[in-house]
């Protein structure tokens, strides 16, 4: 869960302390990094006086819809060719963390872009709560889903608090950089008990999509930093960048 990854992390900064006089400890987080970066700065501001630069790439702050591909269809992972679709549904039932991805419910997801205020959809079609046990059919393990699920959405409603907490303290030093042009699945429904998730079509002349092959941009927006400190990779080509960015020239 993120809770467990954020205490890690936080040993292990731990390990890294004391620094040398005048030196200062700058971050990369990419995807998931992100957020548990921000839960744990969230949790303790003993770290504040040593921190320099904190670069997020790709986070997934509200989430992103390929958890909900990999707990109800047991796909979606870069080992789907290695554990086949029975064992992976069976493994991501109780995983807390892939839970903790999921799309954020829906007043927590950004209703407007924020700097043009262009309105945004909910990416759940249906409009279905996915932080009850009857929006999921993956039949393992069923007694833990409520738990999980709660778990799941408490993140969410201390969120906005959470990066008020960090913006306070640590504004300034914030950059986030996500990416765009991708082939991001956008949405999903539900029809007779079965999740369908919608991938973007080609954009229009002079547009691209809004999301790198994982993430959607939208859910990357870190509330109280400025949108000049907000950077967008956009590909020559359409293509899926979500795995890549930390290592893209143009990225580093």
């Amino acid at each position: 869960s993120m809770a467990v990854e954020a205490q890690r992390l936080i040993t292990f900064l731990n390990s890294l302390l004391p620094l040398e006089a005048g030196k200062k400890l700058n971050i990369v987080t990419h995807s998931m990094g992100g957020c548990v970066l921000l839960h744990a700065l969230a949790q303790t501001d003993s770290y504040d006086g040593f921190l320099g630069q904190i670069i997020f790439i790709a986070p997934p702050f509200r989430g992103a819809l390929r958890p909900l591909q990999v707990v109800e269809m047991g796909t979606g992972t870069p080992a789907d060719w290695l554990i086949c679709n029975s064992t992976l549904r069976k493994s991501a039932a109780t995983m807390a963390g892939l839970f903790q991805l999921n799309v954020a419910p829906i007043g927590v997801w950004p209703a407007v872009e924020p700097v043009t205020a262009t309105p945004l959809s909910y990416p759940i079609l249906t409009q279905e709560d996915l932080y009850v046990p009857a929006s999921w059919s993956n039949p393992h393990r069923t007694q833990l889903r409520a738990a999980i699920l709660l778990a799941a959405e408490r993140r969410y409603s201390r969120l906005e608090d959470d990066m008020a907490s960090v913006v306070r303290r640590l504004g300034d030093q914030i950059s986030v950089i996500v990416g765009a042009h991708g082939k991001t699945e956008y949405a999903a429904t539900r029809d007779n008990g079965t999740w369908a998730l919608h991938s973007l079509p080609d954009p229009a002349p002079g547009k691209i999509s809004n999301g790198d092959g994982t993430v959607l941009c939208q859910s990357g927006w870190f509330t109280g930093v400025p949108a000049a400190r907000h950077y967008v990779y956009v590909p020559d080509k359409r293509e899926d960048t979500h795995a890549d960015l930390p290592d893209l020239q143009p990225v580093i």
